[in-house]
């Protein structure tokens, strides 16, 4: 079989174009994301965070797993940034997980990308809805991210992103 410009397949053609072939259409296994929580010293609730795997602010506990997400950039997927923002009354950082890149013209200070998401519904995707709570000491939001439309005590901001269901 003639190669796109015409020329006979050589066997090195052949490997080449396998390679492409598989990795362009690497399918990326997803795996838990899980949350965890730092209580605030001031009573003013506390700061959740995510991540894959165990990586995990210092002191923070364990709450557990809430969705999945792609360790890593697979078809149809996009990043979901991670960003932080020092609290004013020194009691540690809140969290931000945006697909939008540009966060940091609003203060947040970019910490690399979470995990690998979708940015549209899919087969076999779920959303995930950000939600946020107004710190009562009058140092900003904190966020979390849950697959629930309603959580108890918090502000339904909207889909965050759309997380695989396995």
């Amino acid at each position: 079989q003639p190669e796109l410009d015409g020329q006979i397949p050589t066997p090195l053609s052949r490997i080449t174009r396998n390679v492409v072939t598989r990795l362009s259409a690497r399918v990326v296994e997803s795996a838990d994301v899980r949350q965890w929580r730092n209580v605030q010293s001031n009573g003013d609730g506390a700061r959740l965070f995510y991540s894959l795997g165990s990586d995990s602010p210092a002191g923070a506990t364990l709450d557990g797993k809430v969705f999945r997400a792609y360790p890593s950039a697979g078809t149809g997927t996009v990043p979901v940034y991670r960003y932080k923002f020092a609290q004013s009354n020194g009691d540690g950082v809140r969290y931000l997980y945006s697909l939008d890149a540009g966060m940091a013209a609003y203060g947040w200070v970019p910490d690399g990308t979470a995990f690998h998401a979708h940015a549209t519904a899919l087969a076999g995707t779920a959303a995930v809805f950000q939600h946020h709570v107004v710190q009562a000491n009058g140092d900003g939001w904190r966020f979390m991210y849950s697959p629930n439309l309603n959580e108890p005590g918090w502000i339904f901001d909207g889909v965050a992103f759309f997380a695989p269901l396995t």
